[in-house]
């Protein structure tokens, strides 16, 4: 199966888990882009000028039945981002997911 088949990925602004988390790592998460992938991949938006606010962004990766499995920040520490966005992050990654098929992948930003 490829990643783009599974991966709902989702970039917001704010939130409060650790930077570090891997939160699952058990074979429903395999498939998807590990923890440095998606800090990495955060690190790329934010340094895009893309006519928002130009702040930090948490992001959170989903498997396919919803489980978190890796959450990420682009800030110094958790503090650098809005702490109520984290958990918005994690809203958009399971609607994403919820409104998505095999052959049709969405992003929150389709919806």
């Amino acid at each position: 199966m490829s990643k783009s088949r599974f991966l709902v990925l989702v970039l917001t602004l704010g939130m409060g888990l650790p930077m570090y988390a891997q939160v699952d790592g058990s074979a429903a998460c395999r498939l998807l882009p590990t923890h440095a992938q998606l800090q990495s991949a955060l690190a790329t938006a934010r340094n895009q000028t893309n006519g928002g606010f130009n702040l930090d962004m948490w992001g959170t990766i989903v498997n396919r039945d919803g489980v978190v499995c890796a959450v990420a920040f682009t800030g110094a520490n958790r503090g650098s981002q809005w702490p109520g966005s984290r958990v918005i992050s994690a809203q958009k990654a399971n609607t994403a997911n919820a409104f998505s098929l095999p052959q049709l992948a969405l992003s929150t930003a389709n919806l």
